[in-house]
């Protein structure tokens, strides 16, 4: 073998090493902050009767993804005062936390099968990601803000008051 190919066969082995290298020290990282972040929300699910919508009345931060069941989790600061309220009425399922603070360190996970609405009000912050659904009423007010990302919703619409928020992405 001629010495030009022996020095670029030596050449892309070290940039393989290399990459292989670069490849888990980002793995270990990322695993690492998935950890982290998972430890400091410890969610605690509630058991619900099967709802198809939403009304929240205090701020939090709010994902909703789509699954087979209805479920609902969620967690709050260690330090916090938040005593959350839920209550599953005719297939609506209202949310709020006791609190006379304006504070939004209550985070909610909310999986569910259909979606019909979604009602916030006092800053709410909304993630809806993933879902497939034939109509989505949402209505949003004072300071709440909807985020949407890659959902595939036929019809929607959106009633606003106050400082609301929409973010849309990929929808289809």
């Amino acid at each position: 073998m001629k010495t030009s190919k022996k020095i670029i066969l030596f050449v892309a082995g070290i940039i393989i090493v290399s990459l292989v290298i670069y490849v888990v020290i980002l793995r270990n990282t990322v695993q690492s902050v998935r950890l982290k972040t998972g430890v400091k929300h410890d969610y605690q699910a509630v058991s619900v009767d099967n709802f198809e919508k939403l009304n929240f009345s205090s701020p939090m931060i709010v994902r909703i993804k789509q699954g087979k069941e209805c479920k609902v989790e969620y967690t709050a600061e260690e330090d916090s005062i938040l005593k959350p309220m839920y209550e599953n009425i005719n297939g609506t399922l209202y949310f709020k936390v006791d609190s006379t603070e304006n504070e939004t360190s209550m985070h909610v996970r909310i999986t569910m099968p259909s979606l019909l609405t979604i009602r916030a009000t006092r800053g709410t912050e909304i993630q809806l990601e993933n879902f497939q659904a034939d109509s989505l009423s949402v209505i949003l007010e004072n300071g709440c803000v909807f985020k949407g990302k890659n959902n595939s919703l036929k019809r929607v619409s959106f009633k606003t008051s106050g400082d609301a928020s929409l973010e849309l992405t990929s929808t289809f």
